[in-house]
């Protein structure tokens, strides 16, 4: 499937020559217009102003990056050269084989086994990202919600909720509402009850959520009051970053230490691009040495991608059952 350019992944990492100026990668990026205008911004000109490789985005809603199988078909179609992921997604294209493993590997003296001098995985970097559940500070003016457990609280708290249709965690901080460890909640999950149990929490809410199409959405309903609560990503912005909107027109708080959720986007080489390897490989090492992201994972929950790969089929059935009634 791959051809010559998977013997060759295990290179790119190492110190490369730059390419000539025409040479061009396309990459498929899941996000809205703020995550990638600031992806854009900070890390992809940058990238082209140092090597004189351009990019080409191929932009996906996060609607439509649900399906991890259906999204590499199209990247190997379109000869993308790279392809964001969830980081659960990327983990279960790598055990299907779908993915060429990528990683530096040496020969051992005196062995016929290799020796791995960095680690070989299916990505080939992983993007912090965060999302939290904040407020706007002019629903509440007395009584001021500072705990997770205020967003599944509609008597207390009234209001509509704007969350994205591809918003991770929502389980989770159910689960943490009710009091649950954030170092028990997939423990919990892991069972019958506890999905149910999440679920049942959930459902308090259900009535009252504004489903959007991305987060970026969801920040615009919270904005200007639509919703009073909301799930939005933090991450993808550092602190007096141009592209942010000032804070007087954003009067948005967050609801307290446990109402973040961390997790990873995993950038992954397709090798069905017609990219080089050595731009392919320029690309990786700038990515590594660049400071894409400033998030600052701290307290709440990471959101545990292994474990969304490789749950029992009785929890998936039960989980992809509920994910199906959100919509």
């Amino acid at each position: 499937m791959y051809g010559k350019k998977s013997l060759v992944f295990g290179l790119i990492l190492s110190g490369l020559p730059v390419v000539a100026a025409a040479e061009q990668l396309v990459l498929g990026i899941i996000g809205d217009t703020t995550r990638i205008a600031y992806l854009d911004k900070t890390f992809l000109q940058p990238f082209t102003k140092s090597t004189g490789i351009s990019v080409k985005i191929a932009s996906i809603s996060e609607n439509d990056g649900g399906d991890e199988v259906e999204l590499f078909k199209r990247a190997s179609r379109e000869k993308w050269d790279f392809l964001t992921l969830d980081e659960a997604q990327a983990l279960r294209l790598c055990a299907a084989g779908d993915l060429a493993p990528t990683g530096t590997m040496r020969q051992r003296q005196n062995s016929l086994l290799p020796e791995i001098s960095k680690a070989v995985t299916c990505h080939s970097f992983k993007e912090p990202r965060t999302e939290t559940i904040v407020y706007n500070l002019n629903a509440y003016q007395r009584d001021i919600p500072d705990h997770i457990s205020a967003f599944f609280d509609l008597e207390r708290f009234p209001g509509k909720r704007a969350v994205a249709l591809q918003a991770p965690g929502l389980l989770e901080m159910a689960l943490m509402a009710q009091g649950v460890p954030a170092s028990q909640v997939y423990h919990l999950l892991s069972t019958t009850r506890g999905v149910e149990l999440a679920i049942g929490v959930f459902a308090q809410v259900k009535s009252q959520i504004i489903w959007t199409d991305d987060h970026a959405e969801a920040e615009s309903l919270l904005a200007d009051g639509s919703a009073t609560m909301g799930l939005i990503e933090t991450g993808a912005k550092t602190d007096g970053d141009a592209t942010a909107p000032p804070e007087s027109v954003q009067p948005l708080n967050r609801l307290g230490a446990t109402s973040s959720i961390a997790h990873h986007t995993s950038w992954i080489p397709t090798a069905a691009g017609d990219g080089s390897v050595t731009a392919i490989g320029q690309f990786i090492e700038y990515a590594e040495q660049a400071n894409i992201s400033t998030v600052q994972l701290g307290a709440g929950i990471h959101r545990d991608a292994r474990w969304f790969a490789t749950v029992s089929p009785n929890i998936k059935t039960r989980l992809d059952g509920w994910s199906a009634t959100l919509q």
